[in-house]
């Protein structure tokens, strides 16, 4: 009685021969109302590229096919199923609609968010390691993307005589918190027979939107302007940074790196972003800086109104907004530069940085989400003082 109850267990995991054809027979049978929970809550659109994870003898492909999506895909680990599938449904085959092979879940043989929707009907008693499965099925789904997992009850299983064999039984609850620890969003848990079977639904959401797909509006909402006291530890970021830049962009290529900037005057409000004046000899190769200013982390910015090589470059900006500490590289061929005689008379005349620091906290307030405005409206000032420390040379 062992041998054969294990023998079940194994054809309801791993289906072969006439043992898998009549397990398969039971299945669907017993398993209409889930197949139907799977179609009814995949809300399939003609442009969605399915995964039907363990497919068994095609049972459910046939019903999402009638759905016409884009295409159906299929993995099963049993060898037996997957040709007799294939020779069932070589038609769709044939004309592309469907694409059938042979994997485990824990390593689809597919890219990055390719699918719209996965299901999965009574498998995950079998898999052999849940966490790489479920990351597996989120690493697949496109953002928006939906996962549906039916099956039976931890309960329910118990009672079956063939389940002590090759299953791992689960509650719902451990279905739930699994799930939600691969990064997915439950949607939905419904119990399709009261303490028998259930069908989870649930969600990859979206990332953020990518800083280049955001609108000017989106990126000073998500990068704000804030003012911080001076602080001690900008002079140490600036001389690491300065360092980095050294040993990648190579001292060959470099005339001389300067801290500008409000946060290079001790006492002064600033915006809490290190402004660093790169300036390079003029020969230098364009392209291998910006490769080198790139494998440091910065977000080249082409700047055509600024003078040559016009580039600027930035770092501590993501999608969820800054990330500490931010840095500002603005790239000029060696010269004498308005922003050292701005800073070197700030530096001598603290009354000045003062009133600087005063305009600066009034236009905050009126441009604390427009950076272009509150740069503009600080330009007056800033030119004032610029032609007055060029005077005093």
């Amino acid at each position: 009685m062992k041998s054969f109850l294990k023998y079940v267990a194994g054809q309801f995991g791993h289906p072969s021969g006439v043992g898998g054809t009549i397990i398969h027979y039971i299945m669907n049978k017993q398993n209409v109302q889930q197949y139907d929970a799977v179609r009814d809550n995949l809300h399939i659109r003609p442009t969605d590229i399915i995964l039907d994870i363990g497919f068994g003898n095609g049972y459910l492909i046939k019903k999402l096919l009638e759905q016409n999506p884009l295409k159906v895909y299929g993995i099963e680990v049993s060898q037996d199923m997957l040709n007799k599938v294939s020779r069932k449904l070589k038609h769709m085959i044939s004309i592309g609609k469907l694409d059938l092979c042979l994997s485990a879940i824990e390593k689809l043989p597919y890219n990055d968010t390719f699918f719209d929707k996965i299901c999965t009907v009574n498998t995950l008693y079998f898999w052999d390691d849940m966490e790489s499965g479920f990351a597996e099925i989120k690493r697949t789904l496109k953002p928006g993307g939906i996962f549906t997992n039916v099956f039976y009850s931890k309960d329910i299983l118990d009672k079956m005589h063939h389940t002590q064999y090759e299953y791992s039984k689960y509650s719902v609850t451990q279905i739930v918190k699994m799930t939600e620890n691969s990064g997915l969003k439950i949607n939905q848990v419904i119990e399709m027979q009261k303490d028998v079977s259930y069908c989870i639904i649930a969600k990859k959401t979206a990332g953020p939107k990518p800083l280049t797909g955001m609108t000017n509006e989106e990126l000073w909402r998500l990068f704000p302007i804030i003012l911080s006291e001076h602080q001690e530890y900008w002079k140490n970021d600036f001389q690491q940074e300065k360092k980095l830049l050294n040993e990648k962009i190579g001292y060959s290529s470099i005339e001389r790196i300067s801290h500008i900037g409000s946060t290079a005057i001790p006492g002064l409000l600033a915006k809490p972003t290190i402004d660093i004046l790169l300036e390079i000899k003029r020969g230098t190769e364009l392209n291998k800086l910006i490769e080198a200013m790139e494998s440091c982390g910065y977000i080249y910015s082409p700047q055509p109104c600024k003078p040559e090589p016009y580039m600027m470059f930035m770092k501590g900006y993501t999608p969820a907004g800054f990330q500490p500490p931010v840095f500002h590289v603005h790239i000029r061929y060696s010269g004498n530069w308005d922003e050292v005689y701005f800073r070197d008379y700030l530096l001598e005349h603290p009354e000045t940085a003062k009133e600087y620091g005063q305009l600066k906290l009034k236009l905050k307030e009126q441009f604390e989400h427009d950076r272009n405005g509150y740069t503009e409206a600080k330009t007056e000032f800033i030119q004032r003082i610029t032609n007055l420390a060029k005077e005093c040379l």
